[in-house]
């Protein structure tokens, strides 16, 4: 089965209206390319192509809030690394996983990097001078300089196609890894659309059961403090 190995960089962890900047990706072990939505969007629709990315549950709803009517089978390497119980002092963040067991140097987050490139703006306070303060806060993805976000994002995509390397053979060897990941992974779309939606909750069902909880409670302390009253009573 062909493999597409994905990242997305955006401006936001907004799943539902996300404003995605940069699309990186990798089809099974050609050279990693850097491109937009209208061309990974042929790939992820393709269900005879396994989708993999570090954070499936987040490139899933990016893809969705995209427009992307993205399919399985789904592979993630978070999750992956989960299940063979490897992480990086209980961190399964990318770049923490990649310096632990991939022997990369220690490679700087996204919020490292946007603190680099910091941008300057007024604010609505105005100062004794009549002038406006200024505030610095971190850059935007789309406002990173081109050569900054481009090799970063590659990166990315490099570091999950190597984990998905590491692990996906030892997963797919393994019946019950296996198992355990396929229903992880069906378990990805109804995650993203209780996000969307919510959650129906019945509020007299709620209401009622707190109630027996109570009088559960309440008898729990009444046989509690007779039992007491009753060892006072032998000594």
């Amino acid at each position: 089965m062909r493999t597409i190995v994905f990242d997305y960089e955006t401006n936001s962890l907004d799943i539902i209206n996300p404003e995605v900047v940069l699309v990186g990706y990798q089809i099974d072990d050609e050279p990693i390319k850097i491109g937009s939505l209208t061309d990974i969007k042929p790939y992820l629709e393709d269900n005879k192509i396994l989708k993999c990315a570090h954070n499936m549950s987040f490139e899933f709803g990016v893809s969705r809030g995209s427009d992307i009517n993205i399919q399985p089978p789904y592979f993630c390497t978070a999750v992956s690394m989960w299940l063979l119980g490897k992480s990086a002092n209980n961190r399964y963040g990318l770049k923490a996983l990649a310096k632990e067991y991939l022997g990369y140097e220690e490679t700087k987050t996204f919020k490292e990097v946007s603190k680099q490139y910091a941008v300057k703006e007024e604010t609505g306070k105005v100062k004794k001078d009549g002038t406006r303060q200024i505030r610095s806060r971190s850059a935007l993805a789309s406002e990173l300089p081109r050569e900054v976000i481009e090799p970063y994002c590659k990166k990315d995509v490099e570091m999950t196609k190597k984990l998905f390397d590491l692990t996906y053979p030892i997963i797919k060897n393994d019946q019950g890894l296996y198992k355990t990941m396929i229903i992880e992974m069906k378990q990805v779309p109804i995650y993203d659309g209780m996000r969307r939606k919510g959650l129906k909750i019945d509020r007299e069902y709620l209401s009622k059961f707190s109630q027996d909880i109570d009088l559960k409670i309440e008898g729990l302390e009444h046989e509690l403090e007779l039992a007491t009253t009753i060892k006072r009573n032998t000594i």
